[in-house]
Parts: C-alpha cells; structure tokens; sequence
C-alpha cells in the first residue's frame, strides 16, 4: 500500500515504497513465485491510480546458475551479488536493475534491455551480448575480459575501453582480452 505521510516540519509529503526483504531461491516454482509478484508490482508502479505495494523483486545474494531468465521481465529487481554464472537473459528485461558485484560469467545477453542499470563491480566475463541494451550504466570496476560484443545499444557510460574495443562494421563478435574499468 502506498503511504502518504506529512512531516510535521515542513508539512511536505513524502511517499514511502515498500521494499520487499532478500527471498532466497531454490526451485523454479519459488522463482516463478517472485516473478509473479514482481509482475504485479510493474503493473501496479505503471497504474498510478492503484495503490503501490511491496513486490519489487528482491534476489540478493542467490545463486541462481540454475534457471533461464529468457523474457522474463525484472525492472528494477535487485539481484545485487547473485550468481548468475552462464544463465540466458535473452530478450530479458533488467532496465534499472540493481546488478552489482553479481557474477555473470559466461552469460548469455542477446537483445537484453540493461538500460540504467547498476553494474558496480559486475564479472561480465565472457559474456555474450549482441543487440543489447548498455545506456545509461554504472558501471564502475566491472570486469569486461573476454566478453563478446556486437551491435550495442550503448552511449557514454559505457566505458571507453569496452566501445573502443568493439567495431561494429565487422560481421563477427568482438573478443575483448582485458578490461577492468576503474575510476
């Protein structure tokens, strides 16, 4: 439920969002689960007139190298420090995710949307990302070696290291042999 409080202060309101706790996951019916939920939880964030409550979904620190997260839409979704080493996301929606120091080796990302993502300390390592979308990211210290790039959606914060790398007239993928970007 949306609450709407007025500070005595001020008399300014402030709007209080419910954020869901760390759910851990261990079969696909408790990840349907919380996809369900966080399902609701868009619908309701794009439906203002209906009250706002708890269902963003919270996957800290899981390892979740076990499941295909192909389509799924997670706007917003936190899966700060998961494991998720060699999973797909193809197609997935992960704008605004809360992505950092997640271990993504290996991934898969073809036609991903990572827009305003936070990718802080991120193991993008060999993963494999064509089409995909890189706009407005922060990602500072995330490991980039050996990933394979081609036709990004991408823009400025996107380190220069990993655009300079990458040549989008060439057919094939890139190789990028070592790229940590620190700041």
């Amino acid at each position: 439920v949306l609450n709407v409080k007025t500070l005595s202060l001020s008399g300014k309101k402030h709007v209080e969002i419910p954020v869901s706790r760390p759910v851990q996951i261990t079969t696909q019916t408790d990840l349907d689960q919380v996809l369900e939920i966080h399902r609701n939880w868009i619908a309701e964030v794009l439906q203002p007139t209906q009250p706002l409550g708890a269902g963003r979904a919270n996957l800290k620190g899981n390892d979740l190298r076990a499941f295909s997260f192909e389509g799924v839409d997670l706007r917003s979704a936190n899966l700060e420090s998961c494991d998720l080493r060699a999973c797909s996301f193809i197609a997935a929606n992960l704008s605004g995710c809360n992505l950092s120091h997640a271990n993504l080796e290996g991934a898969i990302l073809h036609k991903a949307k990572l827009r305003r993502s936070k990718l802080n300390g991120t193991n993008l390592t060999g993963v494999k990302a064509f089409g995909t979308d890189f706009r407005q990211i922060a990602c500072e210290g995330t490991l980039w070696a050996g990933s394979e790039l081609r036709d990004l959606i991408c823009d400025e914060t996107l380190p220069k290291k990993v655009r300079d790398s990458m040549n989008p007239a060439a057919p094939e993928a890139v190789q990028i042999q070592d790229a940590t970007v620190e700041y």
